[in-house]
């Protein structure tokens, strides 16, 4: 039972990975809440579900569109509200941004090593020189986003050397398999 993965409320995780205690940031993320709902317009209130965000009338599965772009374009009109709303509120500056870049690489840390992703969240001021051919350095890149319009259970592979792990993937869970050597 010691390899076991644990799951802990939203709540916790942030009192391990906020740069303060949730209690200082529960009333940020409240008058947040309220202002996506009452001046941005972007929330409303569902009855049987609750909030939901405007744009997402169903599930992006039921959404007819050109492509998942267009399926998850509102998220960048949710990031910016919650940037106007730090600013205009708060007055703090949003340390990141969300671009929708589907099929465009991020330059790796490895040399040619490339990372696609739909879209990343970035930082707002890079913290590096950007490389050539203007590929975005990863370093500048906080979390690199897939689109699925589906559900689907995923599995992947990471080789360091001759050691193998399996890896899974779902909205529910990750597990890794113990590490091997692929080449016995």
């Amino acid at each position: 039972m010691t390899d076991e993965i644990l799951s802990y409320a939203s709540f916790l995780l942030f009192d391990q990975y906020l740069p303060v205690p949730y209690a200082q940031v529960k009333g940020i993320i409240d008058d947040a809440i309220k202002y996506l709902l009452e001046d941005a317009k972007l929330l409303v209130q569902v009855e049987g579900v609750g909030l939901r965000f405007s744009e997402f009338t169903d599930h992006p599965s039921r959404i007819k569109t050109p492509g998942k772009t267009w399926v998850y374009k509102p998220l960048i009109d949710i990031v910016n509200a919650l940037a106007d709303f730090l600013k205009n509120k708060k007055g703090k500056e949003a340390s990141c941004t969300l671009e929708q870049k589907p099929y465009n690489s991020h330059e790796a840390e490895t040399p040619g090593a490339n990372v696609m992703s739909d879209a990343f969240l970035k930082l707002r001021k890079s913290t590096v020189p950007p490389e050539k051919g203007g590929k975005r350095p990863m370093a500048d890149v906080v979390a690199s986003c897939e689109f699925k319009t589906f559900s689907k259970n995923r599995f992947q592979v990471t080789i360091e050397d001759s050691t193998m792990a399996v890896w899974y993937f779902s909205r529910s869970h990750s597990a890794k398999s113990p590490d091997f050597d692929f080449t016995t």
